[in-house]
């Protein structure tokens, strides 16, 4: 399960290494989307400053991170985002510490999310923004580094130019995070914290696998049964051997778990008033596309918004409503975001903010009673946080009950 230096490696279909003259004539440089139609050399001549003077360094100092050196900076990426010494420390933690401060409850007191990364790394790291043509993704911005010396833009402003003079491979590793999209991940710790202290019950159900997260939180509490739904098949075969792992570890009493690799607006469920607890962080339409060739992912079922909240969302509460017990809870994480390609069209309306936390909560109203919105801060949620609309890193955990 884990996910070990070789295998992050093996995705990677390096070049034969080039010289040095070679590399300097081939590098590009991509700001967003878009490779620029200037050389870094033009750049630095149009700005005429200490770029210039130290250019020849800075080359040097690129050739020796994408070429002679590569393995040891790729390395270093993977040691630093993803790798896991000890498996007991990231899958086995106490819930003790209290996240839930002055009327807000702190995701990320408490970041467990490694594991998570480690486990699903091709995927989270694959993740697009807004459209399926999206080339932003962390891992094809590490390939295109490697395979065809395309740098980021933000490594020839000052910034960025300072860093790799001083070869600072932490803070570049930083700036490729800050400006380079892949999946956010609800932390472990947060899940388990809100079953152990802030819900009741035994059972719950997750209409998405969160990653794993989910799972991984659950196995900290007193719970007994999880369920979750996903359409990421390798997601879904990490269910079992998470399962596997608890179940072996002698700290932890067994539990029932499973996972349904189906679309949840789509999931035939044979539990009938049987969870006490629906629990999860749906998607948020396009704000991240994880894989664009699975056709069960809900955008790429209902690519427009409305659609998509009536035959993805509504269909969804309507699967998991049956399976709560009466009196049961339908609990929800989620945040209004901005579309920043306009992919939502509005009529008569330029705006991009898409209000999704309340047209998804107000399809839950029509089958379930409103209680009450809690508010989660997550620091650093996304790197798209500033564009993410008015509550930046804040979201709403929406909750309903099954009542009549």
């Amino acid at each position: 399960m884990i996910v070990s230096y070789t295998k992050f490696r093996s995705l990677f279909e390096l070049p034969d290494k080039i010289d040095y003259e070679e590399f300097k004539s081939k590098i590009k440089v991509k700001r967003n989307q878009k490779i620029m139609d200037y050389t870094p050399d033009e750049f630095f001549e149009a700005r005429n400053d200490f770029r210039l003077v130290q250019k020849e360094q800075y080359y040097r100092n690129l050739y020796e991170i994408c070429v002679t050196d590569r393995e040891t900076t790729l390395e270093m990426w993977f040691n630093s985002h993803i790798k896991i010494d000890n498996l007991s420390k990231h899958m086995n933690f106490s819930l003790s510490d209290n996240i839930l401060k002055d009327g807000v409850i702190h995701g990320r007191l408490q970041n467990k999310g490694r594991i998570v990364k480690n486990i699903n790394f091709d995927k989270i790291f694959a993740t697009k923004k807004y459209s399926s043509e999206d080339n932003m993704p962390i891992l094809n911005e590490l390939k295109c580094m490697f395979t065809d010396y395309i740098i980021n833009s933000n490594l020839i402003i000052p910034h960025g130019f300072k860093k790799v003079i001083s070869k600072d491979l932490s803070t570049i590793f930083a700036i490729m995070r800050g400006t380079r999209h892949r999946a956010s991940i609800f932390n472990p710790y947060t899940y388990g914290w809100l079953l152990q202290n802030y819900f009741e019950g035994e059972r719950v159900i997750a209409p998405t696998a969160g990653w794993n997260a989910y799972q991984i939180g659950f196995h900290q509490t007193d719970w007994k049964e999880f369920t979750c739904i996903d359409v990421i098949e390798s997601v879904i075969e990490n269910v079992s051997d998470i399962a596997d792992y608890y179940n072996t570890n002698p700290f932890t009493e067994n539990k029932i778990v499973s996972g349904h690799c189906c679309p949840s607006e789509k999931v035939l469920l044979e539990e009938k008033n049987y969870y006490d607890l629906s629990l999860c962080s749906p998607p948020y339409f396009n704000l991240e596309i994880y894989e664009t060739d699975n056709q069960n992912q809900s955008v790429n079922n209902f690519p427009q918004y409305n659609d998509w909240l009536e035959g993805y969302w509504n269909a969804t509460v309507e699967n998991i409503l049956p399976t709560l017990k009466s009196g049961g809870t339908f609990a929800f994480v989620i945040s209004n975001y901005k579309d920043v390609f306009s992919n939502v069209k509005k009529e008569n309306s330029n705006d991009s903010q898409i209000n999704i936390s309340e047209d998804m909560l107000n399809i839950c109203k029509r089958h379930m009673t409103y209680e009450k919105t809690e508010n989660i801060a997550w620091s650093g949620f996304s790197t798209l946080a500033g564009k993410m609309g008015t509550k930046g890193n804040v979201e709403d955990m929406h909750i309903l009950s099954k009542k009549f």
